[in-house]
């Protein structure tokens, strides 16, 4: 610990640089991984759906009441033509061009994710829950190890005496493991 804080001081709160290493450890990728499969298989089938039958809001329900009652058995005629574009069709365009957009974010993480395994000389096929809780128990584990050596280096000084050099008045500390019971 002397060595590095006489060199790099600031490699004694490594800690700060890994602020969200508990949120990591508490969010597993697979976890990520298959939630966003989910959403993506919903929203294929929420927009088949709506291809298919068409889709009622209150503003078509109005004008075409047929086509909401579930009488209708194929596609909204108003939405399919351009007329008219439902709040739903905006909807599942608009989320579909972010699950887009989500998986491509998510398939770079991956990558990042099994670089850093790489780097670390870890199992490529390790769970983030467990690396970054590996991770994390290091960090916590330096922490501590930090503030005792702190505390112990403290608890060193005994007290401070004056002393006179070339009429300079100077303060020395005083170890008390430089003195013998």
């Amino acid at each position: 610990m002397k060595l590095v804080r006489q060199n790099d001081e600031s490699l004694l709160k490594i800690k700060d640089d890994f602020t969200l290493m508990e949120r990591a450890q508490n969010t597993p990728m697979d976890t990520i991984s298959i939630e966003l499969s989910t959403i993506t298989d919903d929203l294929q089938r929420n927009t088949a759906t709506v291809d298919k039958y068409g889709f009622c809001d209150k503003k078509q329900q109005v004008s075409s009441p047929s086509a909401c009652d579930g009488s209708s058995s194929g596609p909204n005629p108003e939405s399919a033509d351009g007329i008219y574009s439902s709040s739903m069709e905006t909807f599942l365009k608009s989320a579909s061009t972010e699950i887009v957009r989500i998986s491509s974010s998510f398939d770079e993480l991956k990558r990042n994710y099994s670089s850093l395994l790489t780097d670390f000389c870890e199992d490529p096929n390790k769970k983030s829950s467990d690396f970054f809780g590996t991770l994390n128990k290091f960090l916590f584990n330096f922490e501590g190890a930090v503030q005792f050596v702190d505390r112990q280096e403290k608890a060193k000084v005994s007290f401070c005496f004056p002393i006179l050099y070339n009429g300079i008045v100077l303060y020395a500390n005083v170890l008390r493991s430089s003195f013998k019971d």
